[in-house]
C-alpha cells in the first residue's frame, strides 16, 4: 500500500471511502490524493527534522501542530517547537490518549499502571511517570511480539501504519534502547529505556522526556493495531460469476443513487426540541432522527445507547464504549436541545447544529455544537444515504467537546 493511500485510510483523511467505485469517488479522488500527498510531505519533513530528537509521525500526530512546529524550526526556534509538541500530551489531549489506549486489550489489562502514569503526568511528577510508561511498552511488546519491544533485532516494521516504515518506530526504538553503562547526572532529552530503568541516567524527569515517552507509547498502539489487523485479515475467497454480477449491479445502484441525490435546503428545519419531541417532525430514516435518539440517551444518561449510536473505528464492546462515554461526560447534564441548522454535506454525511441547554459541574449554560452524522455500512464505511446496507451514526466529536465544556466553567488554574 502506498503511503498516500495509507493516509487516505487514516484519521488524517477525516473520511473513509466506500470500496465501490462511484461517481462521487471519481469526482473527488484527485483532490483527496492531492491532500494526502500534502499531508505526506508534512509528515515526511516532520520525521526528517524531529526523528533525531525522539519524535516520529504516526496516525495520531496532530497535523496542525506538526505544521506549526516546522514553522518554528524554520525560524530557528527548535526548543519552542519541541515545547509545542509537548502540549499535545497534556490536558484534554492526554485524556484522549488514555481513551485510545484503553481501546486495546493489550493496554487495558495494564489499566492500573497506565492510570497511575497518567495521574503522575498530570501532577507533573515526571520522574515517577516515565518508568511506568516504558514498563507498559515493554509489557505490550512481550504480549504481542514475545520479546521486550526494546529487544535488539525485533521487527517492528508494519507497512499498514505510518510509523511502521523502516525509519519510524524501528529506528526510534533502537535509539531509545541504546546501552547506557556510565552513570550520567546531566539532563537528557530522550527517554533512554536502559539508562532510566537501570539507574544510569539520573536526570530524566522533564516535560520533554515524558511527552516523548507518551508519544512513543501512542505509536506502539498504532503499530499493534496495524499488525493485529494484518494477521487477523481473512483471506479473500475467489468470487463466483454470480457474485461478480451482483457486485457490478450493486455498484450501478449506488452510482444511480448518488447521481440522483441532492442536499436538502438548509432552511427546512424539523422544528424539533428535546423537551417537546414532536415525532412527526422527523423522518425516522433521517440523520437528525438518529441524533434525536442519541440526545435523548444523553439526557437520560443512557451511555450504552449513546455508544450504540456512535461511530467507532476501533475495537470494543458496547459496554466498554459506555464506560468511556460515562467518563468523558462526567459532570455534564443535558437539559434540552434544539436543532437550529441541518447541512447535508455529502451523500453520506450531514452536519446538525444544535443549541444545547446544559448543567456543567453545577453551572447552567447554553452552548452550540455541530454534530456530524454519517451513513455507514457494517464495516463503518460510508455508503449513499438510503442504501439498504447502511445506518446513521454520530461521530465522536462530542467527546472532545465534553472536555472543552468542563474547561469553560472551571476556575482558572484548577484541574
Amino acid at each position: 500500500m502506498e503511503q498516500a493511500d495509507l493516509l487516505l485510510n487514516s484519521p488524517f483523511s477525516m473520511i473513509a471511502f466506500s470500496r465501490q467505485k462511484t461517481q462521487e469517488l471519481k469526482e473527488n479522488m484527485e483532490a483527496m490524493k492531492a491532500a494526502a500527498h500534502d499531508i505526506l510531505s508534512v509528515l515526511s519533513r516532520f520525521d526528517e527534522v524531529f526523528h533525531p530528537l525522539g519524535w516520529i509521525a504516526t496516525e495520531s500526530t496532530n497535523l496542525e501542530t506538526a505544521r506549526k512546529a516546522l514553522q518554528l524550526v524554520d525560524a530557528q526556534k527548535i526548543d519552542e517547537a519541541e515545547q509545542l509538541l509537548c502540549a499535545d500530551f497534556e490536558g484534554d489531549d492526554l485524556e484522549y490518549l488514555a481513551m485510545r489506549l484503553s481501546g486495546s486489550h493489550y493496554f487495558s489489562k495494564r489499566e492500573k499502571v497506565l492510570d497511575e502514569a497518567f495521574a503522575l503526568t498530570r501532577e507533573k511528577r515526571y520522574l515517577a511517570a516515565i518508568p511506568l510508561i516504558l514498563l507498559v511498552a515493554d509489557g505490550v511488546g512481550q504480549d504481542i511480539f514475545g520479546l521486550s519491544i526494546f529487544s535488539e533485532g525485533l521487527d517492528l516494521n508494519e507497512m499498514n501504519a505510518i510509523a511502521g516504515h523502516s525509519e519510524g518506530l524501528q529506528s526510534l526504538t533502537a535509539t531509545f534502547a541504546k546501552r547506557r553503562q556510565a552513570f550520567n547526572d546531566d539532563e537528557i532529552t530522550i527517554p533512554f529505556r536502559n539508562g532510566i530503568l537501570h539507574g544510569r541516567d539520573n536526570n530524566y524527569g522533564s516535560r520533554l522526556v515524558v511527552s516523548k515517552a507518551w508519544s512513543y507509547l501512542s505509536c506502539v498502539r498504532d503499530i499493534v493495531r496495524a499488525r493485529e489487523d494484518r494477521l487477523n485479515a481473512k483471506p479473500e475467497l475467489e468470487q463466483s460469476w454470480e457474485d461478480t454480477i451482483a457486485m457490478r449491479e450493486e455498484t450501478r445502484i449506488q452510482e444511480k443513487m448518488i447521481s440522483e441525490w441532492v442536499p436538502r435546503p438548509k432552511d427546512q428545519l424539523p422544528g424539533w426540541t428535546l423537551s417537546t419531541d414532536p415525532l412527526e417532525g422527523l423522518n425516522s430514516l433521517s440523520p437528525e432522527a438518529v441524533l434525536k435518539v442519541f440526545l435523548k440517551a444523553w439526557k437520560k444518561r443512557n451511555y450504552g445507547e449513546m455508544g450504540k449510536q456512535g461511530l467507532y473505528h476501533v475495537e470494543g464492546t458496547i459496554s466498554k464504549r459506555a464506560g468511556e462515554i460515562r467518563e468523558c461526560m462526567e459532570g455534564i447534564i443535558l437539559r434540552d436541545a434544539q436543532i437550529t441548522e441541518i447541512d447535508d454535506k455529502a451523500s453520506y454525511e450531514t452536519s446538525v447544529k444544535c443549541s444545547l441547554t446544559l448543567t456543567v459541574l453545577g453551572h447552567d449554560l447554553t452552548d452550540v455544537f455541530v454534530f456530524r452524522v454519517q451513513y455507514v455500512d457494517k464495516e463503518n464505511l460510508p455508503v449513499v444515504r438510503g442504501h439498504k446496507y447502511g445506518n446513521w451514526h454520530v461521530l465522536l466529536g462530542y467527546i472532545g467537546y465534553a472536555y472543552d465544556l468542563r474547561n469553560k466553567v472551571r476556575p482558572s488554574g484548577t484541574e
